[in-house]
């Protein structure tokens, strides 16, 4: 009975709800209706790109971008409108719109099951740069990806947005501390980290205990990455110091840069520095033309450190004075120790008859003559 009783009544209440609508739900709006009323909000969002007021253009370009795909083709007329904000503003929505097509195409890619597939996409972020920061979440994902070919570039894409990235250091701490991972892998982790920069500090302890722990490239990924987040833990100092005697020249010049950048404790790292400079000599005798070049560029690298300590430096001014003028010393050399000396100011006095004689040298001073007169001048200035 109650089967027959409201059978009628539920068709009478559809044909009320769809009576008006022609069989059709109120609520599902025709594509032809959606599309117009969409046509009609471009319109009008473009014609407010040249409104008077700078708040309601940037609120249009921004909603225009939103749009994306759709607002295309309008823009795309746009550009040649005569009034010139709105042409330019067009320019730039369509830059905008056609970067975050790119850019969503790209993520999807780096999902896709297919190894070389989601290589070809992280490569293309990366090569997007900092334009890529609409796919940083993507990109944090993809460091889980188990082909190196893939992390790698993410961990390139992630180094370009600096900061930005502060959210992948949790996974990039876990590929430093997985040796399962690769050394080369694990080095650009610390990379990474490096252009992070002092948003990932919750990386050093991790990082400082590689320096205990680790060997070759991993360890200068640790290093490197310490001079990027900087002197946040009070143990980074004396590691580092601890590693300019290390039996490994690269960890010793590695080291040597980051407390040249760091630029701390000039009472230890100064003298320590130099030491390394001793240790390291010249060798003009040496027949192998690599290991040659590789002292002197090492050599170079600590002078520079020095450079950056500034009048804290003082006691390195014997060292560099006798580089300074030591004709068997490459030019470049020679030319960086004269800068730090001007970087060290006024307690670099004692270098100045070695300056004056080298600047009234014709072998030497049109080759430097530059670099002595700005090294002398910064003396002299702050002398007085």
């Amino acid at each position: 009975m109650l089967h027959r009783c409201s059978c009628p009544i539920v068709i009478f209440c559809l044909l009320v709800l769809l009576g008006s609508t022609g069989g059709r739900c109120p609520c599902a709006e025709p594509k032809a209706d959606q599309d117009a009323a969409l046509s009609r909000r471009i319109d009008e969002l473009i014609r407010r790109l040249g409104d008077k007021r700078f708040t309601e253009r940037e609120r249009a370009a921004k909603d225009l971008i939103e749009i994306g795909g759709p607002a295309l083709e309008p823009l795309g007329k746009a550009k040649n409108d005569p009034d010139a904000e709105i042409a330019r503003r067009a320019k730039e929505c369509i830059a905008a719109i056609d970067l975050n097509i790119k850019v969503a195409a790209l993520v999807a890619g780096l999902e896709d099951s297919r190894v070389e597939e989601r290589i070809k996409a992280a490569k293309g972020l990366k090569d997007l740069r900092e334009s890529a920061r609409g796919a940083l979440p993507a990109l944090v994902r993809a460091l889980d990806d188990p082909d190196p070919n893939v992390r790698l570039p993410v961990m390139g894409s992630l180094s370009y947005m600096g900061a930005q990235s502060k959210s992948a250091v949790p996974k990039l701490i876990a590929i430093l501390k997985d040796k399962q991972a690769g050394d080369f892998v694990r080095f650009s982790a610390g990379g990474c980290l490096q252009f992070i920069g002092p948003a990932a500090e919750e990386a050093l302890p991790v990082l400082l205990q590689m320096l205990e722990t680790e060997k070759d490239a991993p360890r200068l990924g640790a290093v490197i990455a310490i001079g990027g987040i900087g002197a946040k833990d009070e143990r980074v100092i004396p590691a580092l110091i601890k590693l300019l005697a290390d039996a490994d020249p690269g960890a010793q010049f590695s080291a040597a840069r980051v407390l040249g950048q760091i630029a701390k404790s000039p009472a230890t790292v100064v003298p320590a520095l130099v030491e390394l400079l001793k240790k390291n000599p010249n060798d003009p005798n040496d027949k192998d033309v690599a290991r040659y070049a590789e002292r002197a560029g090492c050599r170079r690298t600590v002078i520079v450190a020095l450079g950056r300590f500034g009048e804290a430096a003082g006691p390195a001014v014997p060292a560099l004075i006798d580089i300074a003028k030591d004709w068997r010393e490459e030019i470049p050399t020679r030319e960086y120790a004269i800068k730090a000396l001007g970087r060290i100011g006024p307690n670099a006095k004692a270098a100045v008859p070695t300056l004056e004689a080298l600047r009234n040298d014709p072998q030497v001073g049109g080759v430097l003559e530059k670099t002595l007169v700005s090294a002398l001048e910064v003396i002299s200035r702050q002398e007085k």
